[in-house]
């Protein structure tokens, strides 16, 4: 822009009128950005570049500039001042040559605050011939703050820690029979034993609950490795076969009966793996050297041969050792099929004492009533106090309900039992609403494995901090009001439109304000009157800012406020 009157001229410094022979500023070119002004990161950047053309500037003059920001109650913030000055004049301003003239720039910034919106720029100038002593009039250089990026949503998403509820699980339960050596007939007392009076009584079991399912038995059988090898295969082999009889014999007396393919029953020989074990753990004197053997000697029966050599060792093998490997040792393997969604909400909901940890934490992702959630994460917490997750889920819907100090407290009591990336997410976002960014966004990225909730809540910092580009990227495939404002504010009207059609909240109060603001910046001016009426109609205090708004001021006529 380029003034000829030094009355009106942004940068004008003093009257030529002052001095009988010359002017000391005069026709000077300059650019004041932006204009409006603009909020970004907290504060009010105020740039400009002047420009005084050759034989403009008087040698001995001496200007004061102090850019001032006027508020529409009368108070004023004041830049930094600068000194400009001609070449014979005294002082370290900035020097303009009275015959070539010459270039400056300027550029400050203040802390911005909301009754900023509506506001002036206006240049304070003092000027004179070797000192700045007399005052010019003032100057107005730019109208209004933007400021658009405090309409981002404090929609902070608080995370769930995940339950382990498994619908379907697998278990097992084993039992062991025991033979005499050579034999393969189960004797009386082994049937008396305790692990096979548990598998008869978990075969009663199946039959009455209805959700536990067999799915396969196996049945390996052993003979101890002594005598040849060849009988003992036989031998492992039938013992296999009556531990099958024996169980189908169980399962029959229970009301059961094993279906096809069910059976994995097999003779494995000669257990030389379980006598190594039986070793390991024994307390025979020769342990170390027989254990040698067994690792050195491959050829099975030269190490049979070797060991029976140490005649008084191998007698108490065979007293201690042997009658543990004479076996069969059926495994019978089933599932449990546990309460379906509907059994576990209505547990949860009427008789949550009665569910067990991981069944009570899927009950409440089974509801979207936030009272519903809250009661049986609380039942949760005072059955298991010891686990950070019912702690962080009962903060989880306390923030969701808007009781911010219960959240916190509940966030807290889970961090102190267990740091865990969506508890320290959930903790940011109370560090944040206290007003620590930094520290907030800290947390953020250390609780980045929680998954994309963690960057929407560190989005919103982005925009507070002006880091646009960084708010964009953490909104990315995201359609929200922030995931809109990021747009624009990075120069992205189009992309910000779009995003809006398809954000659950772009019908929102913000969502049709950022409508009118992006018919703005691309100048369809009939759009933007009918944004505003159904941003005001959903939220009134919308009115005041619009008519504040920096963003309209070039559509005052359009606005139908």
């Amino acid at each position: 822009m380029k003034l000829n009157s030094l009355k009106t001229l942004a940068f004008a410094f003093l009257f030529s009128a002052m001095f009988s022979s010359c002017a000391l500023f005069d026709d000077v070119a300059y650019e004041v950005t932006p204009d409006p002004l603009e909020a970004h990161g907290d504060m009010v950047t105020l740039s400009a570049k002047a420009t005084v053309p050759e034989k403009k500037m008087h040698k001995n003059a001496v200007v004061e500039i102090t850019p001032v920001l006027r508020k529409e109650d009368g108070s004023e913030v004041s830049f930094k001042t600068i000194t400009v000055q001609g070449e014979k004049a005294a002082g370290n301003g900035i020097v303009i040559n009275s015959k070539t003239g010459g270039s400056f720039d300027y550029s400050d910034q203040i802390d911005y605050t909301p009754d900023m919106m509506k506001s002036e720029v206006y240049l304070k100038v003092k000027a004179g011939k070797g000192v700045a002593d007399k005052e010019l009039d003032e100057v107005k250089i730019a109208d209004g703050v933007v400021a658009t990026p405090y309409l981002v949503v404090s929609d902070e998403q608080p995370i769930a820690s995940s339950d382990k509820f498994q619908r379907i699980t697998q278990h097992d339960t084993k039992a062991e029979i025991n033979f005499l050596v050579n034999q393969s007939s189960v004797r009386r007392s082994e049937m008396k034993q305790d692990d096979i009076k548990e598998l008869e009584q978990f075969f009663t079991d199946v039959v009455t609950n209805p959700r536990w399912d067999i799915k396969s038995i196996d049945n390996p059988a052993f003979a101890s490795p002594e005598g040849k090898i060849d009988r003992n295969d036989a031998l492992a082999n039938k013992r296999a076969e009556s531990g099958v009889k024996t169980l189908n014999n169980l399962m029959k007396k229970a009301g059961l009966e094993a279906q096809e393919g069910m059976w994995n029953s097999m003779g494995k020989g000669e257990d030389w793996d379980g006598f190594k074990e039986a070793m390991l753990a024994s307390n025979i004197d020769d342990k170390d050297l027989i254990i040698r053997i067994l690792e050195q000697e491959k050829d099975l029966d030269q190490r049979e041969k070797e060991i029976r050599n140490m005649s008084v060792t191998y007698r108490e093998i065979n007293k201690d050792v042997f009658p543990q490997l004479r076996r069969t040792s059926p495994v019978v393997n089933y599932e449990i099929t546990g309460f379906s969604d509907e059994e576990l909400l209505k547990l949860g909901t009427t008789q949550p004492d009665s569910l067990k940890l991981e069944e009570i934490l899927k009950a409440a992702t089974l509801t979207e009533d936030l009272d519903q959630k809250l009661a049986m994460y609380t039942a949760a917490r005072n059955a298991y106090p010891e686990d950070y997750r019912t702690w962080n889920n009962e903060g989880y819907v306390k923030m969701l309900k808007n009781d911010m100090s219960g959240a916190k407290s509940a966030f807290e009591k889970a961090n102190e039992l267990s740091q865990s990336a969506e508890g320290t997410n959930n903790l940011a976002t109370q560090v944040r609403l206290g007003g620590d960014r930094e520290k907030a966004y800290k947390m953020y990225k250390d609780a980045v494995s929680a998954g994309s909730t963690v960057n929407q809540n560190m989005a919103i910092i982005d925009i507070q901090n002006g880091n646009y580009s960084d708010a964009v990227r953490n909104l990315q495939n995201v359609n929200s009001c922030n995931a809109a404002l990021a747009r624009i504010l990075n120069g992205d009207a189009s992309g910000a439109s779009t995003i809006l059609d398809n954000a659950p909240d772009g019908d929102s109060g913000t969502g049709h304000y950022l409508r009118a603001i992006i018919a703005a910046r691309t100048g369809n001016s009939a759009a933007i009157a009918g944004h505003l009426s159904k941003a005001i109609a959903a939220d009134p205090s919308l009115k005041d800012r619009a008519m504040k708004d920096a963003e309209f001021l070039k559509f005052q006529d359009v606005l139908g406020l």
